[in-house]
């Protein structure tokens, strides 16, 4: 059985190892804090066990950062996306990294469409 349970607070820490990718600049926690009561926080566990997360801007239904194990994208991924679907409706996600496989394979499975791709671009000083 899932658990899904909103927080006031959000446990960083603790999130930095569901995470598929290193947030980009704007949706870092430094970023988010700036800012703290736009956010809704939400934990989803498996027993006693926290199996996921996901922030959201509870006005616009942008998603800054949306974490799970590792190994459980496949099977727990889409409730955790079902779930935050019932309750915001209209989803946003912008600046996921190429490198977040799991991720963008969910997102994909769900129909939702890439419309701009980002670039990362270095200057060598």
């Amino acid at each position: 059985p899932l658990r899904f349970r909103k927080t006031a607070v959000p446990r960083w820490k603790k999130y930095r190892d569901l995470q598929a990718c290193a947030p980009s600049w704007e949706h870092t926690e430094a970023a988010i804090d700036l800012q703290r009561k736009a956010y809704d926080y939400w934990e989803f566990y498996e027993g006693d066990q926290l199996m996921g997360y996901f922030v959201i801007r509870s006005g616009s239904g942008a998603i800054p950062q949306m974490g799970m194990r590792a190994d459980r994208w496949n099977d727990l991924g889409p409730f955790l996306f079902a779930r935050i679907a019932y309750g915001y409706g209209q989803l946003k996600m912008n600046n996921v990294a190429a490198s977040a496989k799991d991720l963008l394979g969910l997102l994909r499975r769900r129909n939702l469409k890439n419309e701009i791709n980002q670039h990362e671009m270095k200057l060598i000083l």
